[in-house]
């Protein structure tokens, strides 16, 4: 279910998505899975935040952090980051962003997930340009889409196109 809330959030069915991931949290619940619990509260977090609900997004990923605390799932965690971050961003809040994405390259480094390693550096960078740091943000657009690319994934060529818009050193 939670996979299935996962496509129809991408396809922008928000109300089906909630349902899903509701529907995936009373089974994780009734299972007693808390790691599945915790997917669950952060996807149901995330649907709320593609619907622009800012603070019902922020108190489920917080709900999800706490169940998660009990379950030894480093790529939980760092999901759980990134996630985060995204609604701290979408928020306004950049630096709780920049220090969740940070917690998220940290995990990621730790367990090697090269997917998740792509993505905090994707995030961090994306953070630091909207905070006008673009020296530091260099090195994380690189490592992004060279990662990206080293694991042939489309998220690559949107970096380039991405940063060839850039008019800032970024974009170099």
């Amino acid at each position: 279910m939670n996979n299935l809330g996962s496509v129809q959030q991408k396809l922008g069915l928000l109300d089906d998505a909630l349902a899903s991931h509701t529907e995936a949290y009373r089974y994780a619940t009734e299972a007693d899975d808390q790691c599945a619990v915790a997917y669950a509260l952060n996807n149901i977090g995330n649907t709320h935040r593609r619907a622009g609900r800012l603070a019902d997004a922020a108190r489920f990923h917080d709900r999800a952090k706490e169940v998660a605390v009990t379950v030894p799932d480093a790529d939980l965690r760092t999901q759980l980051f990134l996630d985060r971050g995204a609604t701290a961003r979408a928020r306004g809040k950049d630096e709780e962003a920049l220090q969740a994405y940070e917690a998220a390259l940290d995990l990621a480094d730790s367990t090697g997930n090269r997917d998740h390693q792509a993505r905090a550096h994707r995030d961090i960078a994306e953070t630091l340009h909207i905070k006008g740091d673009h020296e530091r943000a260099i090195p994380h657009w690189d490592a992004a889409e060279a990662e990206f690319a080293a694991l042939d994934l489309p998220d690559a060529a949107e970096i380039r196109d991405k940063r060839a818009a850039l008019t800032c050193t970024c974009g170099q």
